[in-house]
């Protein structure tokens, strides 16, 4: 990527490069001041580190005195937390199947009888919609008859000879 920067442009990103370092540096010179300034500071630091020297050498000397105990006493945590670890996977995996099978699938069937049940309203409303414009034109008809379209009722009445 630094083939397509001009020779200004090299300067500026070693300029920022040299800038992050030296406020890298500064910062850790402050904090290291600052903790040799601060008495309180200064007396934590060094008994935590002397604490963690002592431990430090204490499990040293436990390892080299007695390396059998140690190790079986690392085996007995690793196994403890082999067991206790098993555990919680067996009771997450009830768990899962547990949601699974009282929210997960009937979630699910509740959406597939929703989209059967929307896919019959869709068919009845289609139904509707066309006995409703059946229903429309027989009014149509009834309200205003078709000129020379005679009803039953009216054949009857004008024919000679035959009685209703």
């Amino acid at each position: 990527m630094k083939e397509d920067l001009t020779y200004p442009e090299m300067d500026r990103t070693e300029q920022s490069s040299k800038l992050m370092k030296a406020m890298m540096i500064g910062a850790l010179v402050g904090g290291a001041l600052a903790i040799l300034v601060d008495t309180n500071t200064r007396r934590k630091v060094t008994s935590t580190t002397k604490e963690m020297k002592e431990t430090t050498v204490e499990a040293m000397k436990k390892v080299k005195e007695n390396p059998a105990e140690i190790k079986q006493e690392l085996q007995e945590r690793v196994r403890t937390t082999s067991e206790a670890i098993s555990e919680i996977m067996k009771d997450a995996q009830a768990l899962y199947d547990k949601v699974n099978d009282t929210v997960i699938k009937p979630a699910n069937h509740i959406g597939e009888e929703s989209t059967e049940l929307l896919s019959s309203v869709k068919e009845a409303s289609a139904e509707l919609k066309e006995i409703g414009e059946k229903v429309k034109e027989a009014g149509e008809e009834i309200a205003h008859p078709q000129p020379g379209a005679a009803s039953a009722d009216e054949d009857r009445m004008e024919t000679p000879g035959v009685r209703s």
